[in-house]
């Protein structure tokens, strides 16, 4: 799917968003737990939130910091969609969440980001990699490679193939899905040389961890 085609099934199904990703898939408890347990967010830190939609990966680490205390942490986050980037924004502005700044841009044409939005501490992203078509996959991977410090780490959730991803991701989402072999050829084969697959609890989604 193209990305006009992505923006119109996004600004039309923005509602619904976050319900059948965090709530359906349980992909919301997976990425609390991930990120509650692990050591990946700290301070000071600046991050990058990828394909963001209604901001559910940076809303989780910016509520985890703020209980963890820590002051030095600013997110950028983007999306193609203005419906899902609508959304977000109501939740910034309930929160005073002045650390939070978004853009519209597309993944495939980062030059539309601030010239100012590189050397990330962390990148990360969900639902994104399954809207990329498979023989871009590795220039969009070496692209937020490129943004990450030495030793900046990648997390990124992308949607398994089983029985009910390929009827609601694959059909009503129109997006890829994965086996973990897939997964590990796409990592294999761009400029990440560390990483680990995890297939969260559920089954629906792989969480993937490289680092520069």
């Amino acid at each position: 799917m193209d990305s006009k085609g992505i923006q119109e099934l996004y600004t039309e199904k923005a509602a619904l968003y976050d319900f059948f990703f965090l709530n359906l898939l349980g992909v919301g408890r997976s990425i609390k737990r991930f990120f509650q347990k692990s050591e990946f967010i700290r301070s000071p830190c600046k991050v990058l939130d990828v394909g963001c939609g209604t901001g559910d990966l940076t809303k989780s680490l910016w509520t985890i910091s703020r209980e963890k205390g820590y002051e030095k942490v600013i997110f950028h986050a983007f999306d193609v969609t203005q419906a899902t980037l609508d959304v977000f924004q109501q939740w910034i502005e309930k929160r005073n969440a002045n650390n939070i700044m978004w853009r519209r841009a597309d993944v495939l044409h980062l030059e539309q980001l601030p010239s100012d939005w590189n050397a990330y501490d962390r990148i990360v992203s969900c639902g994104m990699l399954e809207y990329i078509q498979k023989d871009q996959l590795q220039d969009v991977l070496n692209d937020l490679w490129r943004r990450l410090k030495q030793d900046g780490k990648l997390a990124v959730f992308i949607a398994s193939k089983n029985r009910m991803t390929r009827l609601c991701v694959e059909r009503w989402w129109k997006a890829y899905t994965y086996h973990e072999q897939e997964i590990q050829s796409m990592f294999q084969a761009s400029q990440f040389r560390e990483y680990t697959i995890t297939k969260c609890r559920g089954r629906s989604i792989f969480m993937v961890v490289a680092k520069k």
